[in-house]
């Protein structure tokens, strides 16, 4: 047996075991962070020209889509439609950890983010 059989094999078994795993957020979604990490009542025209090139990509998932349109539509707050989309996909198990907080960060913002959404936003852009 070689080195990577007897140290990193046993190390990933253990993590597919418990769950353990790295993640990154998507493109998408650290673009959508930054935007809303700094946004004030609306997005600007070039972040909405951003989030139409989200809502366009192929590559993006449906809940990211999903996001970068509520995004690109809100005025100080999403739309009551938008909400509760954006609160579906918060709720959905199938969709990944930081899409859900970033749905549900949208769905509550008033005018701008909270100091605590901003943090958040902040992660997911690592």
């Amino acid at each position: 047996m070689n080195y990577k059989t007897l140290v990193v094999a046993p190390i990933l078994l253990a993590g597919m075991m418990f769950g353990v795993t790295t993640y990154a957020a998507s493109p998408a979604v650290k673009e959508m962070a930054g935007i809303l990490s700094h946004l004030n009542h609306y997005p600007s025209d070039s972040e909405k020209r951003s989030l139409g090139n989200i809502v366009k990509d192929t590559n993006a998932n449906r809940a990211e889509r999903v996001i970068a349109e509520a995004m690109m539509q809100m005025r100080h707050h999403v739309n009551a439609a938008d909400r509760e989309r954006l609160e579906a996909i918060s709720r959905d198990q199938g969709v990944d950890k930081d899409t859900r907080q970033l749905a549900g960060i949208l769905a509550s913002i008033v005018h701008h983010p909270s100091q605590g959404d901003v943090a958040a936003l902040d992660d997911m852009m690592k």
